[in-house]
């Protein structure tokens, strides 16, 4: 299910409307949330949280494209969409909450009918970050922001082998890209207790605040995340930003 969304949307997660200055540059958004699996355990807070995401950033100033609930064929279809609508814009910015695996120190995003035994059908059946990482680079955009909120282990079998590579090493990551994890590689991201799952409720609270960089704002949720989850979860980034980016600014 695609949606088009207008620029002006109130996020019912926050009442209070903050000030802020109209973004200098056009910003484009997707926004994937899988949390009906039926193969694995449901994720109905993935839901709330792709929900609540796109009425933040549609306040921040970005265009959003809206995707649930997706299988193989459809994720790469709103990526291959989105990349190609990407053309012309500063910034980019892609969000994926769902169920994910690291396998072979490669990381992957699963669909909602993934139901892989081994580790050849985890490339088979799931889609790969450096995928999309790949279809960012062929637009061209200045900034790309890729905030990845899933499980860095593999959820489905717990009999596949995690080898010693560092996943780091294993993505290319191009100039002017931010690459964002819920979590430390091997590690889960835990749901939290509230609508949202622990790390995009921090990232909800942190992108609001004016004025701090995107860096400055990762690092925000790094500590709201370490200290809610008694350090059981720790935020990545990877980054190859050569200026600052700011979701708002006063």
């Amino acid at each position: 299910m695609k949606t088009l969304l207008p620029l002006l949307i109130i996020g019912s997660l926050m009442g209070a409307v903050f000030a802020q200055s109209p973004p200098a540059e056009k910003r484009l958004a997707l926004i994937i949330g899988n949390g009906t699996y039926t193969q694995h355990t449901p994720l109905p807070k993935a839901l709330n949280d792709a929900d609540d995401m796109v009425a933040i950033l549609t306040r921040l100033g970005f265009e959003v494209l809206l995707h649930k609930n997706l299988n193989k064929e459809a994720m790469q279809k709103a990526v291959s969409e989105f990349t190609s609508k990407l053309a012309g814009y500063p910034v980019g910015l892609v969000y994926y909450a769902g169920h994910g695996i690291e396998v072979n120190g490669l990381h992957f995003m699963a669909p909602i009918d993934a139901g892989p035994t081994n580790a050849a059908d985890v490339e088979q059946m799931c889609l790969m970050t450096n995928q999309l990482i790949n279809g960012l680079k062929s637009a061209k955009a200045k900034t790309n922001i890729i905030i990845l909120d899933t499980d860095r282990t593999n959820p489905f079998e717990r009999s596949f082998t995690r080898t010693a590579t560092n996943p780091l090493n294993d993505l290319d990551t191009p100039i002017g890209f931010v690459v964002a994890y819920a979590t430390s590689p091997g590690r889960a991201a835990l749901e939290g207790t509230g609508r949202n799952g622990l790390y995009t409720g921090a990232l909800l609270k942190a992108m609001t605040v004016p004025n701090q960089t995107l860096i400055q704002m990762f690092r925000a949720v790094r500590a709201d995340v370490i200290q809610q989850s008694n350090n059981r979860q720790i935020p990545w980034e990877l980054t190859s930003l050569t200026g600052d980016f700011y979701f708002s600014r006063k």
